[in-house]
């Protein structure tokens, strides 16, 4: 099984080939100590794209840059599906 990093990291490559736009990337901020910020930039500018939970792997949406909304989760970066779009985790 792969652990959480590897499994961020490979969600992070999936959006950035789904947006499809070489100016779109995404990756990750590892510096959380409860989530891991998944950062979506665009010509230069960067904001929160989503929050992975580091106990579980849960994907949440952003309420800001700082954090998550608390209301549910919005997939898992174990469980990712084969193709996703680039507004998976919004």
């Amino acid at each position: 099984m792969k652990n959480i990093k590897e499994a961020i990291t490979e969600l992070c490559e999936k959006l950035t080939e789904a947006a499809e736009n070489e100016k779109i990337s995404y990756h990750c901020d590892f510096n959380g100590k409860k989530y891991y910020r998944i950062i979506y930039r665009f010509c230069g500018n960067d904001s929160a794209h989503c929050f992975v939970k580091i106990e579980d792997g849960s994907i949440w949406k952003p309420k800001g840059w700082k954090g998550p909304t608390n209301n549910f989760s919005r997939g898992n970066v174990f469980s990712l599906p084969e193709k996703i779009n680039h507004y998976f985790g919004r």
